[in-house]
């Protein structure tokens, strides 16, 4: 499988990097914030399943930009980044240790952000579909582009359960 994950994940280079760009603009927006205040905190009683489902809905609002040509995922990349960037602002402020913060959102973290700048990346995929039907020769981009997407989608889904289990079972032990 991984002698597969690579090339979809390097033919998505250009789309990757676009959901990088905009999820840490919104993180560094959230820096220049004045206050930041959020209506959920993480209180730990959710279970894997639940954390699957609602991480892989956030997933799918990402992808979802395949069909706007990014919009959604302009969208949903900045407001994660804000969001994750605002919380962890709220929370140094509010007196948790930079270290008990870490140890909350790393273990889990290496997973679900991948997953969330993924998702992004086939959001943007739309834009790089047209574009490649309009000036490449190319034949078989559509397959060739879908086979690419499949692979990445089964990717993101191993990462959204490790994501989840470690959540449930791990990242508790720093609370």
């Amino acid at each position: 499988m991984m002698n597969r994950i690579l090339p979809a994940i390097r033919t998505s280079a250009i789309p990757l990097t676009a959901s990088l760009l905009f999820f840490s603009g919104g993180a560094i927006a959230a820096v220049f914030t004045d206050h930041f205040v959020s209506s959920a905190s993480y209180n730990g009683s959710s279970g894997a399943v639940e954390l699957l489902k609602n991480n892989a809905i956030a997933c799918l609002f990402l992808a979802a930009g395949f069909f706007t040509f990014g919009l959604t995922s302009i969208f949903y990349l900045f407001t994660n980044g804000f969001i994750l960037s605002g919380s962890i602002i709220e929370n140094l402020q509010g007196g948790i240790p930079l270290y008990q913060i870490i140890l909350l959102l790393i273990p889990h973290g290496i997973f679900e952000v991948p997953a969330l700048l993924l998702s992004g990346a086939i959001g943007f995929k739309g834009v790089e579909l047209v574009t490649r039907l309009c000036f490449s020769k190319e034949r078989r981009i559509i397959a060739s582009m879908f086979r690419h997407i499949g692979i990445l989608v089964l990717f993101i889904i191993c990462l959204l359960i490790a994501a989840a289990i470690i959540e449930t079972y791990i990242t508790p032990i720093f609370k």
